[in-house]
């Protein structure tokens, strides 16, 4: 098992440096980037603070890359702009009873259901 999980985090790594590195071509055009904050359900009613990056202008399906994390999205805002005007929307989201969001934090317990929860709704 530990196995799977570190080769799940490499290949998260690979394709976030494979992104960022397209973006550093792009960064040198002012592009403006729209920043929308919303509380999103899961299954049991809790509301996690989200915040989705997309570049002015874009409308209609679009990739998105997901970012959860427990240690306070707004770490990453450089990052998911990057993302952004490299044409992906960016999906941050706090976990479950961490700063924004709602909700007791359950060390990690309900990790995998808010995550598959979010990816739904990105759908």
């Amino acid at each position: 098992m530990k196995i799977i999980h570190e080769k799940l985090l490499l290949m998260v790594i690979l394709i976030s440096q494979v992104v960022l590195a397209g973006c550093a071509e792009k960064m040198d055009q002012e592009v403006e980037v729209i920043k929308e904050t919303v509380m999103v359900p899961m299954r049991d009613g809790v509301r996690l603070d989200t915040n989705i990056f997309r570049k002015n202008g874009t409308s209609g399906p679009m990739p998105v890359l997901l970012l959860r994390t427990p240690y306070n999205q707004e770490k990453y805002e450089a990052q998911a702009k990057k993302i952004a005007v490299a044409g992906y929307i960016a999906v941050m989201q706090d976990s479950r009873g961490r700063f924004g969001s709602e909700g007791e934090w359950p060390h990690y317990w309900d990790e995998g259901p808010d995550g598959f929860d979010a990816v739904v709704w990105i759908r």
